[in-house]
């Protein structure tokens, strides 16, 4: 018996409405068409009873009444389209999805088996390429919604999946331009956006299947083909490109650009890091070029690591780059979010991680361009501090009165506390720093209104104590 939700609705088409429903104690969608209209979707319904295949919908089961003809189909919980919402619609999927090749992979031998069984597609949209997850082990496969139409061509069905594998691609463009575009972009076959499409033998896949004269577009077959010998070489190439970065010398461009016919420019490694967020970590020699040409070719700036980290973060560690600085502007200059917090334990953003990390002086020149490009000062971690507690606790130059100076002018907030100890940033600047100018930020930060507390004042006059303690040691030993 099937049950139908009608309260669920999933999609509404021109000929009828998909609902959630069960069927043989199976979840699945029901798609119901009025019984005036079933006999239009007659080669629909035999197709798909022809049809079976890990890339193809299931048709479970049919039954009708004499208002209405119900298809009981393989419930899908998304489609491609809704992969590329804004971040706060409710409908975005927010899995995870397999390799962006494999996804391809997948919906050509759905197309393929189609073909080979002598039908078309005729439909091929990203709405009808869908998303199904095991519900074992949660892992997705793509499906393609079956619709058979007359008087379409095969050569009609891989234009429309090269107009959908340029859209994936693209993180949801149309490969001919905007709304206003498509039409005269296609009658002149220049596809707009895929320069955008990395990598090359994938744009030059997406090419052939483009092709503006049907005769000479790549079979569906071939596609196929093609996508699996480039799996295989980018899994290969992938590899010596991370080999490439790991090695803590800067590849060089030519080295890089050979890979990346193969490789995605944004591919990762298994903790998440892509070229780009390699090339910040390496401390021998100058960076700038490759990470420039990186940029350039199409890395994302804002992608992160698996602990959430950009490259911002990630550059805060390396104190043997000349040019930190330097890079940091080309990072800058390429939209990368500064306030970006990270998903370690802390949640710290760009200037907590130089605070707490970067030893050289310079240090003042990067926090008065984090400043100056909008980073937020007084962001606090997860226990309450902020960049002024960093810097207290960690950084040891002698110029960190006048970094302080820099926040203080900006508006940190003083006397911002450790949730965990309830100490702010004069206790741990008295804990830990050691020279000479400490009596110097000591009064700096009290006339800029930092609580004393007792706890701190004894800090205090234990440091004043000590300091001089030395000097009159220092000045009998002279005498001597």
């Amino acid at each position: 018996m099937l049950e139908i939700d009608r309260a669920n609705i999933l999609g509404v088409g021109s000929i009828g409405v998909v609902f959630k429903g069960i069927w043989d104690e199976i979840e699945v969608a029901v798609k119901q068409i009025p019984i005036v209209n079933a006999v239009k979707c007659e080669r629909e319904l035999n197709a798909l009873k022809m049809l079976n295949h890990e890339n193809i919908v299931k048709l479970f089961h049919i039954e009708e009444n004499q208002n209405f003809r119900c298809y009981a189909l393989e419930l899908c919980i998304a489609s491609l389209d809704k992969l590329f919402l804004r971040g706060d619609d409710p409908k975005k999927y927010r899995f995870s999805m397999p390799p962006k090749q494999e996804v391809l992979l997948q919906l050509a031998k759905g197309l393929e088996y189609i073909h080979e069984m002598k039908l078309v597609h005729g439909d091929i949209k990203p709405e009808n390429a869908l998303i199904w997850m095991n519900p074992e082990n949660k892992k997705t496969k793509q499906r393609l919604m079956k619709y058979e139409k007359n008087n379409v061509q095969r050569e009609t069905d891989v234009f429309a999946q090269g107009l959908l594998f340029g859209y994936y691609l693209t993180g949801g463009r149309h490969p001919f331009g905007s709304p206003v575009q498509i039409a005269d972009n296609i009658l002149t076959n220049n596809p707009v956006n895929l320069s955008r499409i990395q990598p090359q033998n994938a744009r030059n896949l997406i090419q052939e299947m483009l092709a503006d004269q049907p005769e000479k577009r790549i079979t569906s077959s071939k596609i196929v083909n093609q996508l699996e010998q480039m799996l295989s070489t980018t899994r290969i190439n992938k590899r010596r490109l991370f080999v490439l970065f790991k090695a803590q010398t800067y590849p060089s461009e030519e080295e890089v650009k050979n890979l990346l016919q193969s490789v995605d420019i944004n591919c990762r490694d298994n903790f998440g890091f892509t070229p780009l967020l390699h090339s910040v970590k390496i401390k021998n020699g100058d960076g700038e070029g490759i990470i420039r040409f990186l940029i350039q070719n199409g890395a994302n700036v804002n992608l992160r690591d698996h602990k959430g980290r950009n490259a911002l973060h990630i550059l805060s560690d390396n104190q043997a780059t000349p040019n930190v600085l330097t890079i940091i502007k080309l990072l800058l200059d390429n939209q990368i979010n500064v306030n970006c917090k990270s998903n370690t334990i802390m949640g710290w953003n760009a200037l907590h991680f130089f605070c707490a990390k970067y030893e050289n002086e310079n240090l003042i020149d990067i926090i008065r361009l984090l400043i100056e490009s909008g980073i937020d000062a007084n962001c606090k971690d997860r226990i309450g501090r902020n960049a002024l507690h960093l810097l207290c606790e960690y950084y040891e130059n002698g110029n960190l009165i006048d970094i302080i100076g820099i926040l203080l002018e900006n508006g940190i907030d003083v006397n911002s506390i450790n949730s965990r100890n309830g100490w702010n940033a004069l206790y741990y600047l008295c804990q830990n720093y050691q020279k000479e100018n400490l009596i110097e930020i000591i009064q700096l930060l009290i006339k800029n209104g930092i609580e004393v507390t007792s706890e701190t004042f004894a800090y205090i006059a234990y440091r004043i104590f000590s300091k001089f303690e030395r000097e009159l040691t220092h000045n009998r030993t002279n005498k001597i």
